[in-house]
């Protein structure tokens, strides 16, 4: 501690570690936003793992945001995780369905930016483009809504390039909002 810190009472604090949560999922890490490591991020970082038509396969970013930023607790959104967890098939149908809708055309097909051989863009019906669609990462919010990051391929091509199509759900599996 230097002399200036004696004499005006500042103590060096020592920086904390990252807050680690272990869950029936895995660990759960919260880190800081900064560098001193004195602004907590209010948000855990995990992983799960997913089963859709094409099997199983791990989500690397499943993130839960704490139930309140005075408490590091995340206990809401756990139990959100649960539940998104045990009825899998229930939400990617949710999220899918949503996604077809936002991107539905006035002939009701879903335009995507996959050119075919002549240059123009795929253009698929609802069914097939929500069978291409599956979970890439998984945002659970303090109020128990959920974000779910869908992605897709057609014939080897990114459905949106470099772009992932993120589902805004409510608790009850509604639709709230969809952007790409």
């Amino acid at each position: 501690m230097s002399f200036l810190d004696k004499l005006f009472g500042k103590e060096r604090k020592p920086k904390p570690e990252p807050y680690t949560v272990d869950t029936e999922f895995g660990k759960f890490t919260m880190e800081y936003w900064d560098k001193e490591k004195t602004k907590p991020c209010y948000a855990y970082l995990g992983f799960a793992e997913w089963t859709d038509e094409s099997g199983t396969y791990d989500i690397y970013n499943v993130e839960i945001d704490c139930d309140s930023e005075e408490t590091f607790e995340m206990k809401n959104g756990l139990a959100t995780l649960k539940k998104l967890m045990s009825e899998q098939e229930f939400w990617l149908e949710r999220a899918r369905q949503g996604a077809a809708e936002y991107f539905l055309t006035e002939d009701g097909t879903v335009l995507t930016w996959v050119e075919d051989e002549n240059g123009t863009e795929v253009e698929l019906p609802p069914e097939e483009f929500k069978k291409l669609l599956h979970v890439v990462s998984i945002h659970i919010y303090a109020d128990d809504n959920i974000c779910l990051v869908l992605d897709g391929s057609y014939n080897g091509n990114s459905l949106y390039t470099d772009h992932c199509i993120s589902v805004s759900l409510n608790s009850k599996g509604e639709v709230e909002g969809c952007s790409l």
